[in-house]
């Protein structure tokens, strides 16, 4: 039996592995969804792309904060580069407010929801209430079907004094934007149907306090984060973004980060036995006072 001295080395030899080889595994495994199937005529890319940054993505493993973030990192490097299901390990049930964040300490909270749905994120924040309603909950969200429910969902529960809706996608600049997709995972597309408006954060929430920024934008994260240059140089909140739309976001978006904050510390975190729902977290350690 072949034996592998750490996680990176197996991940290492799993990226070099022949391309036929491994597509003809992918197809074993991968046929039972359109969606999945639709991943393997670009497996071969991703993979090169993985293995291409490996030795970045194996340090920047190595600078997080535990050996869960570092564990999860890898094995999800090893997911992206073989869309296997056998490598997700342990999940993590603290969506977007993990026990390092400390979220709610400070007795007030200013929360940026990126791709805030009909309100579910909203609703788990809500075990921070007092924090919340001592601060503010900005919800964007792009998809108007979606943004209708996210208004029932904030009246229905009474959270309308603490809560502003953004009918709009978040982006690196104020325009309009073809938008489309299933019901749950609707994205900036342009073969779109519906067109609607995009604006930069910096832009939407000027002068505004920023405690925490949760994004789940399915891939539009980069853009939007560009769009928040401003907040993060200055107020350098926390952040939740998921890294599982795109490959290159696992290297691109920590490195944009540094460039902006270089105080931010990372860890990552998995919520989902679908192997989606990968998230990177970031703190500066201290918090911007709140005017």
């Amino acid at each position: 039996m072949m034996m592998f001295k750490s996680e990176a080395d197996l991940l290492r030899f799993r990226c070099a592995m022949d391309k036929t080889a491994l597509t003809r595994w992918l197809m074993r495994r991968m046929m039972d969804s359109p969606k999945q199937r639709a991943l393997v005529k670009d497996l071969p890319q991703r993979a090169e792309k993985i293995n291409a940054q490996l030795p970045w993505l194996e340090a920047f493993a190595e600078s997080l904060q535990d050996q869960r973030s570092r564990s999860a990192f890898l094995r999800y490097v090893d997911y992206c580069a073989m869309r296997g299901r056998d490598n997700i390990g342990h999940v993590d049930s603290d969506w977007y407010c993990i026990p390092e964040f400390e979220f709610g300490r400070h007795g007030q909270e200013y929360v940026a929801d990126c791709g805030a749905y009909t309100g579910d994120t909203l609703l788990e924040f809500m075990r921070f209430a007092a924090a919340l309603r001592n601060g503010k909950y900005y919800a964007f969200e792009a998809d108007p079907a979606h943004a209708s429910e996210l208004r029932n969902t904030i009246a229905r529960h009474g959270l309308a004094d603490f809560t502003e809706v953004y009918p709009c996608a978040v982006w690196h600049e104020n325009t309009r934007l073809a938008f489309g997709g299933n019901a749950s995972a609707a994205s900036v597309s342009e073969q779109g149907s519906t067109v609607v408006d995009a604006r930069k954060m910096d832009d939407a929430l000027s002068g505004k306090p920023v405690t925490l920024i949760k994004m789940d934008i399915e891939g539009a994260e980069l853009h939007a984060l560009h769009g928040a240059e401003n907040i993060l140089r200055t107020q350098k909140p926390r952040l939740a973004i998921a890294l599982y739309h795109k490959p290159e976001d696992l290297w691109q978006i920590p490195q944009y980060l540094t460039s902006l904050v270089p105080e931010y510390r990372y860890w990552a975190r998995w919520h989902s036995y679908r192997v989606t729902e990968f998230v990177l977290y970031a703190s500066a350690g201290g918090r911007t006072p709140v005017p």
